[in-house]
């Protein structure tokens, strides 16, 4: 009888287990009908990009015979400073063959740099968030590839854009993401993601938590936090953003995946 319950009770669990394991977005890319430009302008997708509501961003993804295009939009600051503060991965993984994984970190940690933000009080109640992030992806150029293991591999410039290529953008309070990686490497693209129409792709988003900060304003490496509250960081010390609605969002990891299939 005891032996009769356990399975009685173990066997809701595994139901929800196995429901929640399948809730994995797919998306198909398919080939492109126009010109999509690595801007961090998202308009160039049109309607093509899939919102993801327990995410709170929308993603697109699509391709031609030499690239896989990508892009994630979100208007919720609290899921964009976590990117700078910390770093931002997206990770392509073949499903067939999960050696086959590359990932991309741009932008990078730049903490540095936004301590170097200077904006007075009134400045920010205005245009505060649109001119902290300008600046903040004014300061990023660099794209850091890293192997499965996350070691780095290289480090590219932006500026060339002939290839493997990224780039951000912040308007209207929508920031958008777009990365433009080669479908097959060769001796012109030494990184790309090496799969074939019909195969699967494995894209992950990734960033970790911002940096804890003490009640002196030092963070663990000992350095000072960015000057004054500017709005992202109140006295107790929680770290929050503020939303086009005006309203605080505390800061937001991202890190969740898609499944998509290249057509």
């Amino acid at each position: 009888m005891t032996a009769q319950k356990t399975f009685i009770f173990i066997l809701p669990v595994l139901l929800i287990f196995m429901v929640g394991c399948s809730s994995t977005v797919e998306l198909t890319s398919t080939p492109i009908n126009n010109k999509i430009d690595i801007n961090g302008d998202a308009s160039d997708w049109g309607t093509s990009l899939k919102y993801i509501p327990d995410e709170n961003v929308a993603v697109g993804v699509t391709n031609d015979d030499n690239y896989f295009y990508l892009c994630l939009t979100t208007n919720n600051v609290g899921k964009v400073m976590p990117m700078f503060m910390s770093g931002f991965t997206v990770w392509l993984e073949d499903k067939n063959n999960d050696a086959n994984t590359i990932g991309f970190r741009y932008p990078l940690h730049n903490i540095v740099n936004e301590s170097r933000i200077m904006i007075n009080p009134g400045e920010f109640r205005e245009k505060g968030r649109e001119m902290m992030i300008s600046k903040m992806i004014k300061d990023q150029n660099e794209i850091r590839i890293l192997d499965k293991d996350k070691f780095p591999v290289t480090v590219i410039s932006t500026s060339d854009s002939s290839g493997l290529t990224a780039g951000l953008g912040f308007n209207n309070g929508q920031f958008a993401y777009e990365l433009r990686v080669p479908i097959k490497t060769d001796d012109k693209n030494k990184y790309g993601i090496n799969v074939s129409s019909g195969e699967k792709l494995l894209v992950q988003f990734e960033t970790e938590k911002p940096e804890r900060r003490n009640f002196n304003g030092r963070d663990e490496e000992g350095g000072m936090r960015p000057p004054g509250n500017m709005g992202g960081f109140p006295g107790n010390g929680r770290m929050e953003g503020m939303n086009p609605d005006g309203e605080r969002a505390p800061f937001e990891p991202i890190n969740f995946s898609v499944e998509v299939t290249l057509k």
